[in-house]
Order: structure tokens, then sequence, then C-alpha cells
């Protein structure tokens, strides 16, 4: 495939840089993360996620590589707080409520 579109001379579009990267550690904020995704874009963000078991540590590396502009952090104390950390990739983490 790939040699196909060198010998076409197809132009690959470059990557859209995410706004938001979500992170999330724990089944509940898991779950938790499907509606706010939701949200988000419904709301005009391009977002991704790092909806694996992978910690918070390989998650952020991930936000970085994709130039997220902010994480927002959820774990199982934010939803039982009915907060998420909102992470500026070039600053520091700030916490938020959102329920």
């Amino acid at each position: 495939m790939i040699l196909k579109i060198k010998e076409n001379n197809v132009e690959v579009p470059s990557l859209t840089v995410p706004d938001i990267f979500l992170a999330q550690l724990g089944e509940q904020a898991r779950k938790k993360s499907f509606a706010l995704i939701e949200d988000l874009r419904r709301a005009g963000f391009y977002i991704t996620h790092g909806l694996t078991k992978e910690g918070l540590k390989k998650q952020l590396e991930i936000a970085n590589k994709l130039g997220a502009k902010y994480a927002l952090l959820l774990g199982q104390k934010e939803v039982l707080d009915g907060t998420i950390i909102i992470r500026d990739m070039e600053g520091g983490p700030r916490k938020l409520w959102i329920l």
C-alpha cells in the first residue's frame, strides 16, 4: 500500500493535533470516560483517549507524542469526588469540579 501511495504521488494529510487527551485509571473511571468523550466531541473538541489498562505515565507519554494541548486525568478518586484533573501539557495540573 505504501509503495502504491508513493508511486501515485498521493499527498498524505498531516495528522490533526488533538485538543484533549483523556487518560483514565480504573474501571469506574473508564465507564465515566465514554460519556465524557461523547460530550466533548459534541462540544466541538478533537479528543483522543487512552482507554487501555496502561498506567498514567504511559498515557501521558502518548498524549505528549500526539501533541495534545491538554490532558484530562480521571481516576477512581475523581469519579467519587465528581472532579477531573486538567493538565496543561506545557504547564501543570489543575483540578476542576465536573459533577
